[in-house]
């Protein structure tokens, strides 16, 4: 398994965005759109595990991206993005279905499983907020709501963010 540094990962991120014609300007990201204009299909759909956050179905050379069709916008805007991730950072190390429960790092037993999360939250996070533009927001806004608005996350993403930016 690759290991990415935080500064790849950004650069990712901003390769990512920019091929999808997102500029240095643009807060927001129609991460579903995204996906959809790369080839990835994604569909909100009812779980019969609640705790499943969504999943990576790789079916015949085509990606699909399925989502817990009850969660909030933001979240579900940030389980696609985190889908899309691991089809970028892990494409020969992620099964024709992986699967994303809802449970904490800790939770996670096995290093290697465990760094494919963290490496798939940390690009999650770069597409949907770039380094620069949280940064540039911060600076005028203070807020960790007003940032999360800004970037249609979820607070908890965007305290996350700000906090592994070392601005919170």
């Amino acid at each position: 398994m690759d290991f990415y540094t935080a500064a790849q990962i950004n650069k990712i991120a901003e390769q990512v965005r920019k091929h999808f014609g997102y500029g240095d300007d643009d807060y927001y990201v129609d991460i579903t759109r995204m996906a959809n204009n790369g080839g990835v299909e994604v569909n909100e759909v009812e779980f019969d595990d609640p705790e499943v956050a969504g999943m990576l179905i790789t079916k015949n050379g085509k990606q699909i991206i399925n989502i817990n069709q009850e969660d909030s916008e933001e979240r579900k805007r940030f389980t696609i993005a985190h889908e899309i991730a691991h089809a970028i950072l892990h494409p020969n190390t992620t099964s024709a279905m992986h699967i994303d429960y809802r449970q904490a790092l800790k939770n996670y037993t096995n290093e290697s499983e465990l760094t494919r999360e963290i490496q798939a939250n940390m690009l999650a996070a770069a597409l949907l907020m770039p380094v620069r533009l949280v940064r540039n927001a911060w600076d005028r806004l203070k807020d960790v709501d007003d940032v999360a608005d800004l970037f249609k996350v979820s607070k908890r993403a965007a305290a996350i963010r700000l906090e592994s930016l070392g601005l919170l």
